[in-house]
């Protein structure tokens, strides 16, 4: 199922629809700034290894082909976890921050 099927088709579809409507483009740029800090950081480490990895190749004595091999292997086996990951670890991620925001709300009311 796919958008509005998917969202119809839930026991739950009225809590999501209301959510959805109560959005705000705070909370929404918010949440897209968490997701562009969460990936930038992974691509940065990423960045940082296949730099290493490189600078040991060419240590080695390696030809500049396999050098460069070895680099996008690197960013391959790498980035797969980081994009596996991205959306399960906001998902958390949001679920800590309305946590977090409740309990505030909780504690000022």
């Amino acid at each position: 199922m796919d958008g509005p099927a998917f969202l119809l088709g839930r026991t739950d579809w009225l809590d999501l629809y209301t959510q959805l409507a109560a959005a705000t483009w705070t909370s929404q740029a918010g949440n897209g700034l968490a997701r562009a800090g969460a990936f930038t950081g992974g691509l940065a480490g990423i960045g940082a290894v296949r730099q290493a990895a490189s600078q040991r190749a060419k240590a080695a004595g390696l030809s500049p082909g396999t050098t460069e091999f070895l680099s996008q292997l690197t960013n391959t086996a790498l980035s797969a976890p980081l994009y596996a990951g991205l959306a399960p670890a906001m998902l958390g991620a949001t679920h800590l921050a309305g946590a977090a925001t409740r309990s505030i709300q909780n504690a000022v009311d």
